[in-house]
């Protein structure tokens, strides 16, 4: 049981130091860069602001071309959609990209409030919202993806994942996604994302809800990959499974930390973490707060199950009674980001909270808001 007297767990001595803190703005776009992810030793950047979704399409295809060994793509807020979806896809032997939304118009010059929300990419029948590869014959490749929303109103295509597909073939391949929503996919037959390959993926600060697929998300690590998902919270997605999770091979580890999985199936037969692995792979749970658990993960640490304490049936926000307010584990495997799924502070209080969203007072942040990654 929590405490929820906020002068205990919430110290209010130190609310204005983090009111300043957490209202500081990017005042420039070269700022914006220099805060985002890089690969050591770039030479020179690729570097775009893009307000249309016909300059994302463009932006796409040329850091596809790019000599550059980093390109960083910076999405302004607003709704965007392609006929053919779209597509980031590394071949150069060493290259890395940064696509980021929750800029501000015309130029990218701050962030605005609750970036997640702000940029929104949407998918049409046949193809995903955004698809993600890396090129297996290359040698180092970093994919970094944050701020973004992605919704499906309606996907007949082939490929697993109705609104986010990510490929990471390689062992030398990092993918990194966080503060990304996915909502509002709809997939008769497909998963509303799906995750992973032999190379090393993180997925942090991630919201799956309101998906009406079989699946809300497949993640799995194969063939010796890693993939690590932390502050996740998956809920009220219409099919039989919140998570699924799947490693298989030698050296393959695939590890979910301090999230919440619950209310997914239409009815109370429904799973709503499905682990499975073969004798070479790990599945390693860690604080995961859940309904059902099908099949047999490696180890399960510190369960939880029951009431999670959401503000409401529609806002998976946490109320400060919330068993999962200041109960995650300190320093998950793939780490716990330095900000929520709202561009918020991620650790308020005592310790880190399970799930996409840091429990904060509405009063702190009535007038502030985030910079990020």
């Amino acid at each position: 049981m929590h405490d929820s007297t906020p002068s205990t767990r919430r110290p209010h001595a130190a609310t204005a130091a983090v009111h300043a803190r957490h209202r500081l703005r990017l005042g420039s776009l070269l700022g914006v860069v220099l805060a985002l992810l890089a690969l050591p030793g770039a030479g020179h950047a690729f570097v775009r602001c893009v307000t249309t979704s016909e300059a994302l399409t463009t932006a796409l295809q040329d850091a596809y071309s790019t000599a550059d060994a980093v390109s960083y793509i910076l999405i302004a807020e607003g709704t965007y959609t392609s006929s053919d979806g779209f597509s980031l896809t590394l071949v150069n032997p060493i290259q890395g990209i940064n696509l980021v939304g929750g800029f501000s118009r015309p130029s990218c010059a701050t962030k605005v409030q609750d970036p997640a929300s702000a940029t929104v990419l949407v998918g049409t029948p046949l193809f995903p919202a955004l698809r993600v590869r890396t090129h297996e014959p290359a040698q180092v490749q970093n994919i970094y993806i944050a701020d973004l929303s992605l919704r499906h109103p309606g996907y007949t295509g082939s490929l697993t994942g109705a609104c986010l597909h990510v490929e990471n073939w390689k062992a030398s391949h990092q993918v990194t996604i966080e503060r990304v929503r996915i909502e509002q996919c709809n997939a008769t037959q497909r998963a509303a994302a799906q995750v992973g390959g032999p190379g090393t993926s993180i997925v942090r600060n991630l919201l799956l809800r309101d998906n009406a697929t079989p699946k809300a998300a497949s993640f799995q690590a194969v063939s010796g990959g890693t993939l690590s998902l932390a502050q996740l919270t998956v809920v009220h997605n219409a099919g039989q499974i919140g998570l699924e999770l799947i490693s298989g091979g030698s050296g393959s580890k695939l590890f979910l930390s301090n999230s919440v999985v619950t209310s997914n199936a239409p009815n109370p037969f429904g799973t709503n973490i499905d682990a499975w692995h073969d004798a070479l792979g790990e599945i390693r749970l860690e604080r995961v707060h859940a309904d059902i658990i099908n099949g047999s993960p490696t180890a399960n640490i510190a369960p939880s199950s029951g009431d999670p304490g959401f503000v409401s049936a529609t806002d998976p926000h946490l109320r400060d009674d919330s068993v999962l307010v200041d109960s995650g584990v300190p320093n998950p495997t793939g780490n716990a980001g330095t900000l929520d799924a709202d561009g918020k502070a991620r650790v308020f209080g005592a310790a880190v909270d399970v799930g996409a969203f840091e429990y904060v007072p509405d009063a702190l942040f009535s007038d502030g808001f985030e910079t990020g990654p």
